[in-house]
């Protein structure tokens, strides 16, 4: 059993030798999104909801990591991004690196100026945290905790 936001979540058999399977893989010194990808390669059939349930999902970070990810394939710097969206550089910064969160019409703003949709930022953000391969940047997958 997993507590979860004053409601307590009862795992079947098979789920829960896949959250022990994401511990081991924790505890051999992986990364979240590295563990996740590990565990659901010996564990397919559960699904995203689940794994997005088990995993330390941040999605202010993983959302900051993704915009850092399509910025700079945009070829635009921190500064030029705060330009095109009317943020503040700073704010900008913050996002990116997942120390604030934004609204949805920030981030749509954000996904404008770097071609991507506010589906598109969500789903590459589920898909770093869960180490996806749909998600092309590894090196994302190191969290510092």
């Amino acid at each position: 059993m997993k507590r979860i936001d004053e409601r307590t979540v009862e795992y079947s058999e098979r789920e829960l030798a896949a959250v022990d399977a994401y511990n081991a893989r924790l505890d051999e010194g992986h990364s979240v999104p590295h563990a996740a990808y590990l565990a659901r390669q010996d564990h397919v059939g559960l699904s995203r909801a689940f794994w997005l349930n088990v995993v330390d999902y941040n999605p202010a970070w993983a959302l900051g990591q993704v915009i850092a990810y399509w910025r700079s394939r945009s070829a635009l710097t921190r500064k030029q991004l705060a330009e095109a969206t009317r943020l503040s550089y700073p704010y900008v910064s913050e996002i990116e690196n997942g120390r604030k969160d934004a609204t949805l019409a920030t981030y749509t703003r954000i996904g404008e100026a770097i071609d991507r949709s506010l589906v598109q930022l969500f789903d590459d953000a589920e898909c770093l945290a869960l180490g996806d391969a749909t998600f092309p940047q590894p090196r994302l997958w190191e969290r510092s905790v």
